[in-house]
């Protein structure tokens, strides 16, 4: 060790009492005085940061020390014991201060406390650390030093900062512990924890550093976390520019699930960041094989990101997929379109396929070589834990005529699903009457043959540019069950005249739901004023009739006390005929000071259910009429109108026996002036008016199972009980 100043000490002396007898020492004091304030000012003027603020404090002190000292030291007054005066020492070659008034001299050698500093290194700013013990024998060689490392002191290395929480100081110099903040470029700041990182004067080497809990983040996409050999440090050769470099492994997550080994990553303090992936490898996406080629870590794009090129593949031989492109973002995953190729003899296929959530679904076009026959192509593949789902349709512009028939848009595809080993062919076109084409045709229809096998039917007619009516066949033989329907919706005046017609036949002889069921129904709007509605339902045997698909349209408007626990075994008849406006749905004339409008409206209806279990049975039908007329000059309004109506329903029923009901009403109302209520004459300070309303109606109702005549009533009032 290396003293800035000669002193010599006798055993068990200390630094106290009169040092300074004669005026030789006192000079030799003083002189030695200005050179210690003169070497921590060095010591300060070099350090930086956290360092150099300690430094400065230590500083202050050390002149008051020396400024009490130059008092003390004409005198015989005693120094005080606890008055900082600081030595320049080194100690294993590091720049360190002793304080000499915490110094003690034995007869085993000198103990002594102070600071150390580290070196300042080009790319680091240096540290201090308290001395707690400094022992030198009687030789001057160190017996034990200690270095304080309760504090949590902070430095930079570069652009990484760091914080230090634990330290050891021998001949071979510092080995500190701590963590040590890390960023790749456009990427969060990641935190990695370390220990036995040595430096000294040559640079910083060594150290074990670890991951952080959830792994070093790169670009907010992946996490690199620990591999197969530990992460090291250190200087890349004589450039100032320092690494952190290693194994580690990572996964996508999303698409992918495999863990990728990376054989080495490396981190540099400049900002640059760099790994080695493996290549020619594969990766399981679940649904398909990715044959990986290479990975990117890309920064050139306006948000990073991570792009992956190679190849899918299937399952299935006959399908060949191109290569394409993936990138991970922080916003998710992309995939390039990739191109479609079906391994069959004497085609081309021009087709690119998109990336769903389990496969693949796209289309292209299908050639047959050699021939001007050019076909549209439809394709999925998907890929589940209970097995693939591949399918595809085509269509062909081309015409085959038959005879006096031509058929059109020749098309048709196929599903197998291996889950529950489904497959269906599908067959369709359109057909017409060589050189009437345009005129009528049945377009589309189509035919598919289902595993089981079920057969399914569909055919349009056409009719000119009208789709007239549709038709569905459906023969399924392992659920013994049968259905044809036919749908026609039609405008012969568009928005004018508008009609729905629909027919349903279906037989089911399934052992667990055993019926038949036929309906019809009919629905026309004739210029907005005439609305007419009927259906007719004849099943047996049909559970939830009401709520069934399809046989719904029918029963919906049927009585449910009529059916048995919601099944329907007989026959069910509704119609419904109105016409005219009521009065809130008539058009007002205005013609300013003037306006006035006309409104008239009327209803019947007829309804009969029969139930064949029970004998049960009910027949109802109704009438009803509104009509009026009311004009306004200013506010000043006059208004006049009727309503009346007739309702009768009888039949028979469990719970109820032979009923019969039956009601009519009726009303007039006459009003001018303001708005008052009925039978009441309104006056005002700049209004008058008066409203008269006459009313009259009679029920009956009968039933013979709860007490024969339940109600016969009549009355006279202001209005009638119509609705």
């Amino acid at each position: 060790m290396a003293f800035n100043i000669e002193l010599q000490f006798s055993a068990d002396s200390t630094f106290s009492g009169n040092l300074f007898p004669d005026s030789n020492l006192r000079r030799a004091f003083d002189r030695n005085r200005h050179k210690a304030v003169a070497d921590f000012q060095a010591k300060v003027d070099k350090a930086s940061g956290e360092a150099r603020a300690t430094l400065q404090a230590k500083l202050s002190q050390l002149k008051a020390a020396a400024t009490t000292a130059a008092s003390l030291s004409a005198g015989t007054t005693p120094i005080p014991a606890t008055l900082d005066q600081y030595l320049g020492v080194e100690v294993y070659g590091f720049q360190a201060m002793v304080n000499l008034a915490k110094c003690k001299v034995d007869a085993s050698g000198i103990d002594m406390a102070g600071f150390v500093l580290s070196p300042e290194l080009p790319i680091m700013s240096s540290m201090f650390f308290d001395i707690e013990r400094l022992k030198l024998a009687t030789d001057f060689s160190v017996k034990d030093i200690s270095v304080k490392s309760n504090l949590a002191v902070k430095f930079s290395i570069a652009s990484w900062s760091a914080e230090v929480n634990s330290v050891e100081f021998s001949m071979r110099g510092f080995k500190i512990g701590g963590k040590i903040e890390v960023q790749v470029p456009q990427s969060p700041k990641n935190t990695l924890e370390f220990s036995n990182l040595a430096f000294g004067t040559s640079g910083l080497y060594g150290g074990s550093f670890s991951f952080p809990g959830n792994g070093l983040s790169i670009f907010n996409i992946i996490n690199l976390k620990t591999g197969g050999t530990p992460l090291t440090f250190g200087e890349i050769g004589n450039s100032g520019v320092y690494k952190l470099g290693g194994s580690a492994k990572f996964s996508f997550g999303k698409m992918f699930n495999d863990n990728i080994e990376v054989p080495y990553f490396q981190i540099q303090t400049n900002g640059q960041f760099g790994v080695t992936v493996p290549v020619n490898r594969s990766l399981n996406a679940g649904f398909a094989k990715f044959a990986l080629k290479s990975i990117t870590f890309n920064t050139t794009t306006p948000t990073p990101q991570i792009d992956l090129d190679g190849q899918f593949s299937v399952d299935v031989k006959m399908i060949k997929l191109s290569a394409g492109g993936i990138h991970f973002r922080t916003t998710g995953v992309t995939v390039d379109k990739i191109g479609l190729g079906l391994d069959i003899p004497g085609t081309k296929v021009d087709g690119y396929l998109d990336v769903k959530e389990s496969g693949f679904a796209g289309g292209g076009n299908l050639s047959v070589v050699g021939t001007p026959v050019k076909v549209k192509v439809d394709f999925h593949y998907y890929k589940t834990a209970a097995g693939i789902d591949v399918g595809a349709s085509f269509i062909a512009g081309v015409k085959i005529p038959i005879g006096p028939v031509i058929i059109t848009k020749v098309g048709g595809g196929f599903t197998y699903r291996s889950s529950d080993d489904f497959f269906s062919v599908t067959i369709t076109g359109g057909a017409s009457i060589t050189g009437f084409e345009e005129a009528i045709s049945l377009d589309p229809i189509s035919i598919t043959v289902e595993s089981g096998p079920k057969l399914v039917g569909e055919a349009h007619l056409k009719v000119g540019p009208l789709d007239v009516a549709q038709a569905k066949l459906v023969l399924d033989i392992p659920n013994e069950y049968f259905a044809l329907g036919i749908v026609a919706d039609f405008q012969p005046l568009p928005d004018l005249v508008k009609a729905h017609l629909q027919g349903d036949l279906i037989i089911s002889t399934k052992s667990s739901d055993t019926y038949f069921f036929l309906g019809a129904g009919i629905n026309v709007d004739l210029f907005g004023l005439i609305h007419s509605q009927g259906v007719f339902a004849l099943g047996f045997g049909v559970k939830n009739a009401q709520t069934r698909e399809t046989i719904s349209y029918y029963m919906a408007g049927a009585p449910s006390e009529y059916l048995s626990n919601g099944t329907f075994t007989g026959i069910y008849v509704n119609g419904v005929s109105e016409m005219g406006v009521k009065k809130q749905d008539a058009p007002e004339l205005d013609l300013g000071v003037i306006s006035g409008k006309i409104w008239l409206h009327s209803r019947s209806d007829f309804s009969l259910i029969a139930n064949f279990n029970n004998a049960n049975f009910r027949i109802a039908a109704g009438m009803s009429f509104e009509g009026g007329i009311r004009g306004c000059f200013t506010f000043i309004c006059a208004e006049a109108s009727a309503k009346a109506c007739v309702n009768v329903a009888g039949g028979y029923s469990e719970a109820k026996g032979w009923n019969f009901a039956a009601s009519a009403s009726g009303e007039a109302v006459l009003a001018a002036g303001s708005s008052c209520g009925c039978n009441d004459i309104c006056i005002g300070f700049v209004y008058a008016g008066g409203k008269v309303c006459v009313g009259a109606g009679a029920k009956i109702r009968f039933e013979s199972k709860t007490g024969g005549l339940k109600e016969l009533s009549m009355f006279i009032g202001n209005r009638s009980s119509c609705p």
